[in-house]
This record gives C-alpha cells, structure tokens and sequence, in this order.
C-alpha cells in the first residue's frame, strides 16, 4: 500500500525524510559542542527519537528561518505536512545509513545518506500491512546563532551521481 505524492514519491517517505532532515540540527554548536560532523552524527539519532515522539514543534525549531525543500515548502508548510502525517503514521521505523558530512566553511555544511523507512498507516488492520520506502537525501546545513539550521532538503529514490 502506497499514497503517492506529486511525481511518484509517498507521503511516507516525505514525512520520515522531513523528520531526519528536522532534527539533523536540534543540539547548539556552543563552545563545548562536539565538531561539526559529530554533532550532526548525533542529531540523526535524535532525528529518530524526535519522530518517535511525534513533536513536531521541536522539529520546526530547526529549520531556518529561510528554509525550502525539493518540493517548495517552507517552515508553515513543512508544520502543517508533518502534523498530517504523524496523524496518519504513528508507528513508524527509521534507519540512516551512509551518512556523510561535508564541511564547506566553518558555518556551511551538507550531508548526505540514504534513509529506510517502514510504517505502518493507522487505518491498517493489519499488523503486517507496512509501507516501506529507501530514499537518498541531501541536506544543505548553515551554522546561525551557534546553531546548525537546515536550509534546504532533496531527496529522491535513487541514488546521487
């Protein structure tokens, strides 16, 4: 079972996508914060919990005042997809593998990695019926006020040349 979304691509893997982009900048990078490429190794982990608990305000925090994604969103869209979705999947598995950071300067950064995602919609019945999707993502990452913000997000089925 799968609902697609503008171009082939499902709500699901849009809003566990958002969720890992969203919480790849929830810790400061204050004078004891760890490098660059550590801390954001750790918000992928908290990326995972943060969907897990379904705060969505906590995960809009991240994003920078400017941000915009693949498909045009902005902060106010991103809060209201999210909201939609987390209502729709509330039960959902995350795992990132292949995540690399990239340092562009000491306030810019990407990162990219390929996300697998399994959940299962609420209005299932049954306990098996999951939607999966395995995606490749890009971030584009910007240090502001000693916080790492996400800018931008692509992802897509395939993976980047």
């Amino acid at each position: 079972m799968s609902i697609s979304l503008n171009g082939g691509r499902t709500r699901l893997a849009d809003f566990f996508l958002t969720l890992i982009l969203l919480a790849l900048s929830l810790t400061a990078c204050g004078p004891d914060a760890p490098p660059p490429e550590q801390a954001i190794e750790n918000l992928v982990q908290q990326a995972q919990d943060a969907g897990a608990a379904g705060d969505v305000d906590g995960l809009l925090t991240v994003l920078s005042t400017d941000y915009h994604d693949i498909d045009g969103r902005d902060r106010r869209k991103m809060g209201f997809l999210l909201r939609t979705l987390f209502a729709r999947y509330p039960d959902s598995v995350v795992l990132v593998r292949g995540l690399e950071v990239t340092l562009i300067s000491d306030e810019l950064a990407s990162a990219n990695m390929q996300v697998f995602v399994v959940a299962r919609d609420k209005a299932s019945s049954a306990p098996l019926d999951l939607d999966g999707e395995r995606l490749w993502m890009r971030l584009d990452l910007r240090l502001e006020d000693d916080d790492w913000r996400v800018t931008r997000a692509q992802w897509r089925s395939q993976q980047w040349n």
